[in-house]
């Protein structure tokens, strides 16, 4: 009868395969507001007895606000749309979060124009409550700076280390195991009996066979051959850039603009309760100088038939390319209300295998603990 396999062996293998999960799905969840974090710190200008600064806001994203130290502010500020009358935002003075760093030095211009490094602390955090690439914010204060939360970093981080600490039990465990079983005592050696026992019943062996193991380890191999292939496709399509916000032009105007690349692909979209225009109608140039656009015949997988930013639904256009880098428009020559942003062509390859890996990975795991546990139990 083979020996007892330790049943701590397969317990570290799977919790290997957790760490596993724990990291791929907390990364997947995390990608987008991590890749926002990017963002710059952005100073606002002074206009007449107010401050602008123009940011890319995403609905669920958080902002901070700084202001000079030697200036005191109210308890609470009124801050803008300045595309928008009727929207503003009230920003509050709140204690600093964690995450957020207790002061920032940033260089300014300022006093009637002298130059130099300015000191500004943190003072409230203003919600994103839309979604929109180069949102003009007007706040009340001349002077202050808008800082793309970072606390999706530290969630990452934190994600990382659960899914390292997990690792480490998991080779510690499976290292005890193996360790327990190669010491575990021979077994005492029985006298040989006198007379000739009847035949018995074979009885399983107990713990996981080795076939448990060719089993469950090409599953795990295939899942992470999987996550590379997507990572790896996925970029090569474009796919980080899907998370920047989109740009909307304004309404009825036929006219969206933006900063457009030749390694990426956009997808134009139309308000759906306005004219949806033809994209043969629709010409791309840089101020009036026409560019080259290379439009796709059929829609991509990836870019939905429609879309829905800040309340507004939008029908799908196109998905279009062009071959150089410069700041584009986008003209219609129509009256539509016009929302462009990167194509998501590459979401069904990464987002489809990180799935496929995750369900390969939970039903890997899940297998083995089954099987290992019956075959103990059968084995008692």
């Amino acid at each position: 009868m083979r020996p007892r396999r330790p049943l701590t062996t397969v317990i570290g293998g799977l919790l290997l395969v957790v760490s596993l999960l724990v990291c791929g799905i907390g990364g997947g969840v995390l990608l987008g507001p991590v890749t926002r974090t990017s963002q710059d710190i952005d100073l606002a200008s002074e206009i007449g007895d107010k401050g602008y600064s123009i940011i890319d806001m995403n609905e669920g994203d958080d902002y901070w606000i700084y202001q000079p130290v030697e200036e005191t502010w109210a308890d609470s500020i009124d801050c803008d749309n300045a595309d928008d009358e009727k929207i503003t935002w009230k920003v509050s003075r709140a204690d600093r979060p964690a995450t957020a760093p207790e002061k920032i030095t940033h260089f300014d211009a300022r006093d009637g124009g002298v130059s130099g490094d300015f000191d500004f602390t943190y003072y409230g955090t203003l919600h994103g409550d839309r979604t929109e690439a180069f949102l003009s914010v007007e706040c009340t204060p001349t002077s202050f700076l808008v800082v793309p939360s970072r606390a999706p970093l530290w969630y990452l981080g934190a994600v990382g280390a659960a899914g390292i600490a997990i690792a480490l039990s998991g080779l510690v465990v499976m290292v005890a195991g193996l360790i327990r079983r190669r010491r575990a005592p021979a077994p005492a050696p029985v006298p040989a009996p006198v007379f000739v026992p009847p035949a018995q019943v074979p009885v399983p062996a107990g713990g996981p066979s080795r076939r448990l193991y060719w089993f469950v380890l090409p599953p795990v191999l295939v899942a992470v051959l999987l996550c590379c292939v997507g990572a790896i496709g996925g970029g090569a399509l474009g796919f980080y850039s899907t998370f920047d916000p989109p740009d909307i032009g304004t309404r009825e105007k036929g006219l969206v603009s933006r900063v457009m690349n030749k390694s990426t692909e956009y997808a134009l979209y139309a308000d759906e309760t306005g004219r949806i225009p033809n994209r043969s109608n629709c010409a791309i140039r840089e101020q009036e100088a026409p560019k080259l656009a290379y439009w796709r015949s059929s829609r991509p997988v990836g870019d939905a038939e429609t879309v829905t930013y800040n309340g507004i639904t939008y029908r799908y256009v196109g998905t279009v390319r062009v071959d150089d880098i410069f700041i584009a428009i986008v003209d219609c020559d129509d009256d539509s209300s016009l929302l462009l942003r990167p194509s998501r062509r590459s979401w069904p390859l990464v987002w489809g295998a990180v799935t496929v890996a995750t369900l390969i990975l939970t039903a890997a795991a899940a297998t083995g603990l089954t099987v290992a546990i019956r075959r103990r139990r059968s084995a008692g």
